[in-house]
Order: structure tokens, then sequence, then C-alpha cells
């Protein structure tokens, strides 16, 4: 929910909303496509760092705890084979 004015609205609701003022924006659900980017760029670092996390955090501008964090949340398993 958000709130917006005096009145709570949900975020489908402000998609909606704001697809129809400014359609050229294409606002989509909340959390789709910058988990998709958020994942793909973490999964660039880890390649470029040859699957060392510390160095793939440090060319994300995270600590090793943020990227792990974040590994668990957006489901990326970097177990040894």
């Amino acid at each position: 929910m958000s709130a917006i004015g005096n009145y709570h609205t949900t975020h489908e609701q402000v998609a909606r909303e704001a697809n129809e003022a400014h359609p050229q924006l294409s606002i989509k659900k909340p959390g789709g496509d910058l988990q998709d980017l958020e994942r793909k760029a973490i999964l660039e670092a880890l390649q470029r760092a040859h699957g060392h996390k510390s160095r793939a955090a440090a060319l994300l501008g995270l600590t090793r705890f943020q990227l792990y964090a974040r590994l668990k949340r957006l489901h990326i398993d970097v177990s040894p084979d």
C-alpha cells in the first residue's frame, strides 16, 4: 500500500494511473525489472571476479555481507559445483 494524498492505494493502482497519465513510462509491477537488473549486475560482477565474492562485492560497491544478503534475496546460488 502507498499513501497518496489523503487515501491509501495499492502499487498496482499507482502503476495503472501512472501508465494512463504517462504511457511512455510504462510502469510495471514493482520489483520486476529492477530485480532483473540487479540479478544481471551481480552475476556479471561474479563472472568478472571469477566467483570471488569479496571482489564481486567491491566491483558492485557493496560489502561482502550486503552481497550475500542480495544473493539470498534474489535466490542466486553460487555454491561450488
